[in-house]
């Protein structure tokens, strides 16, 4: 792993961390119903969440010395609040995954500060999929 290598998939990460916060902004806006206001206060917070791991994700980069790429991945919309929260933990577990592999290759990199800042966002976004996971399945009950 070189600095290089890393700034790429950080980048990748930022893209992703971006894609959810505009899914999540659109699903707050357009989640119907009484599901919907749950679905709604759930992710309310989560929006300026992702936009602060990806500004933290930015800054390594630029400190890597890379220059973050900020494409703004299209928004995949759903219908339905169970198809909504569906999509969701799928976005939660690609991140866990992603930023569990990310700490790996840091460490590879000899980057201790980096690599604990990646296990802790694999930390939050692994809450954030148990959360969805425990809606999902309540979500009937509604």
């Amino acid at each position: 792993m070189d600095e290089k290598k890393m700034i790429e998939l950080l980048n990748g990460d930022i893209q992703h961390e971006i894609g959810a916060a505009l899914t999540y902004l659109y699903q707050h806006a357009t989640a119907p119903g009484l599901k919907g206001q749950v679905l709604r206060d759930i992710l309310a917070p989560e929006i300026p969440g992702e936009l602060q791991h990806a500004i933290m994700l930015a800054d390594k980069v630029v400190s890597l010395g890379g220059k973050p790429d900020l494409k703004v991945p299209a928004v995949k919309t759903q219908e339905t609040v169970e198809d909504m929260i569906t999509y969701d933990i799928e976005l939660e577990i690609e991140a866990v995954k992603n930023y569990t592999a990310r700490a790996d290759q840091a460490e590879e990199l000899g980057d201790l500060g980096l690599k604990v800042q990646l296990e802790n966002l694999a930390a939050e976004e692994s809450e954030h999929r148990d959360m969805l996971q425990r809606l999902a399945r309540n979500i009937e009950a509604l």
